[in-house]
């Protein structure tokens, strides 16, 4: 397996999101809890003369010489806690969350809420605060979100289906202004690429792929008037989108996603589709010869192979097969990040383990 290194830090945590120099937990008492990134990793029992290195691989994802640090370093809770910047109280367990433009959104069973952020640089020391103003957005259910261009996200809602969400920003507060239903479907999963326009609606074997028209730079060069600027953004939300085929295509598939203005499909068999220029073409398989793999719960295409869980474990698929956990109760990968695409980041029973991949 490719070189890989670990931070883990002592709780109890049901999910973990980093953004922009922030790392956020919740925890199973429902806190949404803030912390500086770059404070933790002076915190874990790393060499002084290793900081920077540290800092290199697991901030700036630059790998470079990342053999030269221990396989593993550790946070402990009294220590976590002595590096809170802010704590926002939740009231149902969340199903999703995303950031935008220091935006928190966050989706349960309850619908979804919103809470802006106020993001400081104090002395290299980056600080989050959460707005007091939390605010309702949506009622229903909601399984999964994506962020999209244009103020607009699209949630999967199971038996009432796909929404697309208009939102915008009011003081201090993030709002809806309307609501459009994609699809009747029933949905549990969602993504949406900015750079390609395509969103992919999903539940077990069944994804529906939808292109939406995508901001053209050379265009919005032209236009120095911000009221031409505004009739163009509205023309392209109020565009319908279209949908996105995949010619001879009859493989059932687990999963999909939009992944370097590719679409790639894991595939019922285990093995991984990219389609690109209108061929779809085999370009993985999931080794089988040395573990049985069960039924696929989930899985993500990331910039260091294929990650996947069944009901037992979480593997690594690159060169080879790897067991990563046997005890994950959920995790998260960043392959749209800048500095954060080598993260994977599992929760597990006592820890949040943070593994970065060369």
């Amino acid at each position: 397996m490719t070189i890989t290194k670990k931070i883990k830090i002592e709780g109890d945590f049901i999910d973990s999101f980093i953004y922009s120099g922030s790392l956020f937990l919740i925890d199973t008492q429902l806190r949404l809890t803030s912390y500086a990134w770059n404070e933790i990793l002076n915190y874990t029992n790393c060499p002084t003369v290793n900081w920077n290195l540290l800092h290199n691989c697991f901030s700036k994802n630059n790998t470079q010489n990342i053999s030269q640090l221990d396989n593993e370093y550790i946070i402990y809770h009294n220590s976590l806690n002595s590096l809170i910047i802010d704590t926002l109280e939740l009231d149902s367990w969340p199903t999703d969350l995303d950031i935008y433009k220091n935006k928190f959104i966050i989706s349960s069973a309850d619908g979804i809420k919103s809470v802006v952020g106020n993001r400081s640089i104090e002395n290299r020391k980056v600080k989050f605060e959460f707005s007091q103003n939390v605010k309702k957005m949506w009622d229903e259910k909601v399984f999964e979100l994506a962020v999209g261009t244009l103020d607009r996200l699209i949630i999967s809602c199971g038996y009432e289906g796909a929404f697309e969400l208009f939102t915008r920003t009011k003081a201090d507060s993030y709002e809806l202004i309307k609501e459009k239903q994609l699809s009747a479907k029933e949905w549990i999963g969602c993504e949406w690429d900015q750079n390609t326009g395509i969103a992919i609606l999903k539940n077990q074997l069944k994804q529906e792929l939808l292109k939406f028209e995508t901001i053209n730079q050379d265009h919005l060069k032209l236009l120095t008037d911000t009221i031409e600027k505004n009739k163009y953004f509205k023309t392209l939300k109020d565009e319908e989108p279209t949908e996105y085929e995949i010619p001879n295509s009859t493989q059932k598939y687990i999963n999909s996603w939009v992944f370097e203005d590719k679409i790639y499909l894991f595939g019922e068999d285990l093995n991984l589709y990219e389609y690109h220029h209108n061929n779809i073409n085999k370009v993985s398989e999931v080794d089988t010869s040395q573990k049985a793999i069960g039924n696929i719960i989930d899985s993500a295409k990331t910039h260091f192979g294929l990650v996947f869980e069944d009901i037992e474990n979480l593997y690594l698929q690159n060169s080879s097969i790897n067991i990563l956990s046997n005890n994950v109760t959920n995790w998260r990968t960043y392959p749209k990040s800048t500095n954060y695409q080598n993260h994977l980041h599992i929760i597990e029973d006592d820890y949040l383990t943070i593994q970065i991949f060369e």
